[in-house]
């Protein structure tokens, strides 16, 4: 079977996509080849002044109002509230934690890391975000997510769970409740978040 110079380069390109994708190649704090469709947003006097976000983001009102403007400052001579420039930036932010969980337990989760890092940022790897896609998935239609994991260990699955859970309570459901359940009981976790800003202070091994 004969293949042309061009096929290869096509290959060669796929390859390198792939290989991409499973090292979870991707930069939390911009957004870019993130996890979700996603979609650019330049605000140049942003906290990050280009950012690939969630889909859902660009229909909140604030994000549309300041690109109505072309920045945050010229919003905020319009804006009849009391908010600074820096406390608009501050909102966004929170509302790119709203809808990125990514972003979010990037900067707000801590793991204890196995191959002797230390403490580090919880960045997702790849079979967190397959997870992470059917969950997002599940949530945005409004349905249950109710998914069974067939899983080898060591991947991160429970310390996944654990935070997406958490994430939820935080930014989307008040009181929301979860469970993790193992057949060792001193694995097992029974967590329920009753304020919307519980302060979290976790600091978790991969399971």
């Amino acid at each position: 079977m004969n293949i042309s110079e061009q096929e290869v380069d096509q290959i060669l390109l796929e390859d390198i996509e792939r290989s991409r994708q499973l090292r979870a190649d991707f930069d939390p704090i911009t957004g870019k080849d993130a996890p979700l469709e996603r979609v650019r947003l330049d605000i140049p006097d942003a906290a990050i002044p280009t950012q690939y976000v969630p889909l859902d983001m660009m229909e909140e009102p604030l994000v549309q109002k300041i690109l109505e403007r072309g920045s945050v400052e010229k919003f905020s001579r319009s804006w009849q509230h009391d908010d600074t420039i820096e406390g608009i930036q501050q909102e966004l932010i929170r509302l790119r934690e709203k809808h990125d969980f990514a972003f979010w337990a990037y900067f707000e989760i801590r793991i204890d890391d196995k191959t002797g890092r230390g403490v580090i940022p919880f960045k997702l790897n790849y079979a967190q975000i397959k997870v992470l896609e059917v969950c997002e998935r599940l949530r945005r239609d409004d349905q249950p997510i109710n998914i069974i994991i067939c899983k080898a260990r060591q991947w991160g699955g429970s310390t996944f769970s654990i935070f997406y859970q958490t994430w939820l309570a935080l930014k989307h459901r008040e009181n929301h409740s979860f469970s993790v359940c193992a057949q060792v009981n001193g694995v097992a976790l029974e967590k329920e978040l009753t304020k919307p800003y519980e302060v979290i202070d976790m600091v978790t091994t991969p399971d």
